[in-house]
């Protein structure tokens, strides 16, 4: 093999290995987009129970507070 062919052949290999990095690195940024999605429904999710929680007590409040008050 002449130095030419032999640095083509590096080269070659070299752009090969880029390309498998490349691919390796979209299927790891996929896999943590689907992550970040997931987190993300789990936050609304939660959210919605807070705001839920938090209705409830708001309602709920001034009732206990008047049986309180009716029990006296």
């Amino acid at each position: 093999m002449s130095e030419i062919e032999t640095r083509l052949a590096l080269l070659e290999r070299a752009l090969a290995d880029m390309k498998h990095r490349a691919r390796n690195d979209r299927q790891i940024v996929s896999l943590l987009e689907t992550e970040l999605q997931l987190a993300h429904r789990e936050v609304v999710g939660l959210k919605a129970r807070l705001y839920s929680a938090v209705a409830v007590a708001l309602a709920l409040g001034p009732l206990f507070a008047w049986l309180l008050e009716l029990l006296r």
